[in-house]
């Protein structure tokens, strides 16, 4: 059995080793909320009394259940080769709540030869664009990432010879 722990953000349990998923705190070990749990459960099994858990881990469920996700950037989808910037993951719930599912999403990329992707920050590669994706709970949300020159690449200076631009007007 997985020693459990109490979330101390939305007091549900998770394994002691896991954030929450809802609320991505880490939560520390707990046992006297293992002890309380334990203690609860023989209740139920001895049909004494009816105990309701209310657990974190696992994933939102019934009307809490991630209907889509968005990925978004606070400003713009454009990055220059060798920066980063930063995704947001949203996940809309059944019930219409939205929750940043950020850094418990799983975020992957098309093209890594363009542009890396871990956490949601998004690091330029090379010019072109990907495709950055986050999932979670079987959903799915992505973004177009362009990644553009660096300043150096995009502003070369160029060579003007004595003579190659003409005479001038007249």
């Amino acid at each position: 059995m997985n020693a459990l722990s109490i979330c101390p953000d939305c007091s549900g349990y998770v394994p002691s080793s896991a954030a929450c998923p809802h609320c991505q705190v880490a939560a520390p070990r707990d046992s006297r909320a293992m002890r309380l749990l334990k203690r609860s459960l023989k209740f139920v099994a001895a049909g004494a009394m009816s105990v309701t858990v209310s657990a974190c881990y696992g994933g939102p469920v019934g009307d809490s259940a991630i209907e889509s996700i968005s990925v978004s950037s606070g400003g713009g989808s454009a990055v220059v080769v060798g920066s980063s910037l930063q995704l947001v993951a949203t996940a809309t719930l059944g019930d219409g709540s939205q929750m940043d599912i950020t850094p418990s999403a799983v975020w992957t990329t098309n093209s890594a030869g363009i542009a890396t992707v871990a956490g949601g920050i998004v690091t330029g590669v090379s010019p072109g664009t990907a495709v950055i994706a986050a999932e979670q709970d079987g959903m799915l949300g992505s973004t177009n990432v362009t990644v553009t020159a660096t300043f150096d690449e995009a502003h070369k200076p160029i060579a003007i010879e004595p003579g190659s631009l003409g005479d001038g007007p007249g």
